[in-house]
């Protein structure tokens, strides 16, 4: 399933034309106001446009305690309908010789988790860890600016959703080969 998202994702991401590591100016008003989040809190972050899908991308990097890198992909879909999707691929690499302490492993994270789930891939060995959104309209402020509130949202679920990766690394790391 990962696999055939990833080749969906490669497509759709393929159309995009962006410079690596510089940001474009976002496109969506939840773009935008996660972005104000995101600097507000000194994140790192890489707005990458949208694609001929409307699907803009933005790439977040936070650092933990138990990892050093949590690198977070986010797809926004929509102005007034948010839909935004969260990836942090290949969080490790398992040895697909135990299957079963792999499949024991993520399902007692995703028991855990109110938030992130886990999963695996068994194309590529690695997992994921993914958050979806679906949020109401977003308002816009009578100067314009998009509603702070969603970007408050979204960047709350994001470092949650960090959160959760680094502090599961170490079992996660149990795993990985």
């Amino acid at each position: 399933m990962k696999k055939l998202l990833c080749l969906l994702m490669a497509l759709l991401l393929g159309t995009m034309t962006f410079a690596a590591a510089q940001s474009v100016e976002p496109t969506y008003d939840a773009t935008k106001a996660l972005i104000t989040e995101l600097e507000a809190n000194e994140i790192d972050y890489v707005c990458h446009g949208y694609n001929e899908s409307y699907i803009e991308r933005l790439t977040v990097t936070f650092k933990g305690e138990n990892v050093d890198k949590i690198t977070i992909d986010l797809f926004f879909q929509g102005h007034a309908d948010l839909e935004c999707m969260m990836r942090a691929w290949s969080v490790v690499t398992y040895d697909d010789g135990d299957m079963l302490t792999v499949y024991e492993t993520l399902n007692t994270l995703n028991n855990r988790s109110r938030f992130a789930r886990f999963y695996a891939d068994k194309s590529d060995n690695t997992v994921t860890c993914a958050v979806d959104a679906n949020l109401p309209t977003i308002e816009v402020a009578e100067d314009g600016s998009p509603d702070a509130e969603i970007g408050a949202v979204l960047y709350g679920m994001l470092k949650t959703m960090a959160e959760h990766i680094d502090a599961y690394y170490p079992e996660l790391q149990a795993i990985a080969k």
